[in-house]
């Protein structure tokens, strides 16, 4: 967790990546339900991320990543396994 405190163009990048579509509030990608705003925010600065258009542009990068795991780690059906749908 951060402590220094968030500056406006950082408060910015978090707006947009909460506020996307794909990626932001209520969309259940893995960063809407895993991380908090502190957890964002390190990320960008371990990153050198420094504008909203590239912070979405990042974490639309993680979270196909992480789809990409998991479909690998389910195999083919593992999805309905897990949600008991089989």
């Amino acid at each position: 967790m951060s402590k220094t405190p968030m500056t406006e163009t950082e408060k910015a990048m978090i707006d947009a990546i909460r506020s996307d579509p794909k990626i932001g509030r209520g969309t259940c990608a893995m960063i809407d339900e895993c991380m908090d705003d502190s957890d964002l925010l390190e990320e960008l600065r371990e990153n050198g991320v420094t504008d909203p258009e590239e912070a979405v542009a990042h974490f639309k990068g993680d979270e196909n990543a992480w789809r990409e795991q998991a479909d690998e780690a389910l195999g083919a059906g593992g999805e309905k396994q897990i949600w008991g749908q089989v």
